[in-house]
């Protein structure tokens, strides 16, 4: 499961607990609010990056948000 806050500096904070140890891709989208779970819905998804989790251990991994022209 995942939770995702507004900090006090106005960035973003998530975290996602209990997962199992492995690979994971990680990504960002900023349309969740249109996803429904009764249908197969197309999200646009920004910066992949492949996060190994170790058993024990807190992993950090920090999304760099595109810059709008």
């Amino acid at each position: 499961s995942g939770k995702v806050i507004v900090s006090d500096t106005g960035g973003y904070e998530y975290t996602v607990a209990f997962l199992p140890e492995g690979d994971y891709t990680a990504a960002l989208t900023c349309d969740a609010e249109n996803d429904s779970a009764d249908s197969d819905d197309v999200l646009a998804f920004t910066g992949a990056a492949n996060v190994s989790i170790t058993a024990g251990a807190i992993t950090v991994y920090d999304f760099m948000m595109p810059v709008s022209p």
